[in-house]
């Protein structure tokens, strides 16, 4: 789908006044509700299905009565694919397109322009896991001397839509945010992708989860406590302000990302991971500090959610998801680490989604093909707008709306494929790793080699189908995802 929008040199004037002929437009065709919905957005870094009991995953995966409950009381989607790594998919989330489309095909790092301002330091004796252990000094490192980038200033995002749709809307984001450059507005850009108020951290994972720099609308600190609980006492911080505005909070949690910290022992429920040593080093024993720390997660947001008064919680869509599959080091032991985040193996796209809130089947499953560009419609269309009518022509959305799956979960795949990619700086169709999959069937270029499986008897891959002949079935399915994904890719 194609839609328009002339942009000027003064944007933030522009999407001003395309917010008023949006809102006069809507108000002679589209019913306006009552009561809008709120949205809570739970993004885990680096979790993949793999460490999750209700995904399958088996052995000493991690305690989460809270995210039991939460799919419990909402729909489980089966087949939810993100993009291999932090940043591309949390740009698809926001615009609703591809990241060919934004330019966002890796995760943000490097050096830009130089003139990335420098936090202050932390002590060096602050506590790296609630110990007496000497932590990490907190410092703005730049690791890398290629710069990639984050989406344009320029993109329209779903705070923009939700605000066009209604001007009562409010948004936050808190937490990771790892989609800042020097060239899209640094310290503003969540300012200027439609956030109202920022309270996190603007880089790809903390320095420490008992000391990291934060940043708060503009402003720099050195935050210490524990990271994964100082983004909820945010997060419902803000909720309580809210009043009678309806509401967007992303909440971006760090965990279980690396470094491997220990949470406070109160937090995580099993008893051998309680006991686990804070002062030994959590990279001899990543899978079991990683596990702690999802622990740890599921803890807070169940403080979280408790914590909502019930009028709120009945008014609120929950989303909870991985951003990308689990870190290498921490894959369950039955997974291959080298197809794990950062990879477009199952491994490193096939994450967890949980849907709750009004109208939404209790318990529920679906089958169906959902990619987290999708999220974008969805949100959308359960807070009464129209995509079509919302973000401005010329530019293409890649979204699609998975609300059909509340009214019938088992119905067929409202999409026919799903897409994911990893590229380099500056993508071009012979470059870079991507796959297509039709659910069953799956197509994968990875460093110039092509893969074909069938995820249906091979989840974790380990059959490529292009080492024998072919079924008729499977020939047919190759020749049509082929086929889908160079029409996909003309646009590059």
């Amino acid at each position: 789908m194609v839609i328009a929008l002339e942009y000027r040199e003064n944007m933030r004037t522009n999407f001003r006044g395309l917010v008023a002929v949006l809102i006069l437009a809507l108000s002679c065709t589209t019913a306006v509700a009552t009561e809008r919905p709120n949205f809570l957005f739970l993004i885990a870094d680096d979790l993949g299905v793999d460490a999750l009991s209700m995904y399958g995953a088996e052995g000493d995966v991690a305690q989460t009565p809270t995210l039991d409950a939460l799919a419990a009381e909402g729909l489980r989607f089966t087949r939810f694919w993100t993009q291999p790594s932090c940043t591309p998919s949390r740009a698809e989330m926001l615009t609703g397109r591809y990241g060919f489309r934004t330019g966002v095909t890796r995760q943000i790092g490097g050096v830009t322009d130089g003139k990335k301002p420098t936090p202050p330091d932390a002590d060096d004796d602050t506590p790296r896991q609630g110990s007496s252990l000497p932590g990490r000094r907190v410092l703005a490192v730049i690791r890398s001397a290629e710069p990639t980038w984050g989406p344009s200033a320029t993109e329209f995002t779903l705070p923009h839509a939700l605000k066009a749709l209604d001007p009562a809307y409010t948004a936050a984001a808190i937490g990771k945010w790892h989609l800042a450059d020097t060239r899209n507005g640094w310290t503003e850009h969540p300012k200027i992708t439609g956030f109202d108020h920022f309270a996190g951290s603007l880089g790809g994972f903390p320095e420490g989860y008992y000391a990291w720099n934060k940043l708060v609308d503009g402003e720099w600190s050195v935050a210490q406590g524990y990271g994964t609980s100082d983004k909820v006492d945010d997060a419902l911080s803000w909720i309580a302000s809210q009043d009678k505005n309806p509401w967007f909070l992303w909440l971006a949690f760090n965990a279980p990302h690396k470094p491997f910290h220990k949470p406070p022992a109160e937090l995580i429920n099993t008893p051998t991971l309680k006991v686990l040593d804070p002062q030994a080093d959590p990279d001899e024993n990543p899978l079991a500090y990683s596990t702690a720390m999802i622990e740890a997660l599921d803890t807070e947001i169940g403080r979280l959610l408790s914590s909502m008064d019930a009028k709120t919680r009945a008014n609120t869509f929950i989303v909870f998801l991985g951003d990308n599959g689990s870190d290498r080091h921490a894959v369950s032991p039955d997974r291959d680490p080298q197809r794990a985040k950062g990879t477009l193996y199952q491994g490193g796209i096939h994450t967890p989604l949980i849907v709750a809130g009004p109208g939404v089947p209790k318990g529920g499953t679906t089958d169906g093909l959902v990619k987290s560009v999708d999220l974008f419609a969805a949100t959308v269309e359960i807070a009464g707008g129209d995509i079509r009518a919302l973000v401005p022509r010329d530019i293409a959305i890649d979204s699609v709306s998975f609300v059909p799956y509340f009214s019938e979960p088992g119905q067929p795949s409202v999409r026919d494929f799903v897409y994911a990619d990893f590229m380099p700086y500056t993508p071009t169709i012979d470059q870079g790793s991507y796959a297509i999959s039709d659910g069953q069937f799956k197509y994968l270029v990875h460093r110039g080699q092509t893969e074909f499986y069938d995820l249906s008897t091979d989840p974790l891959e380990t059959d490529n189908l292009l080492l024998r002949e072919l079924t008729a079935e499977a020939d047919i399915a190759l020749g049509r995802l082929k086929a889908r994904l160079e029409r996909l890719r003309s646009d590059l």
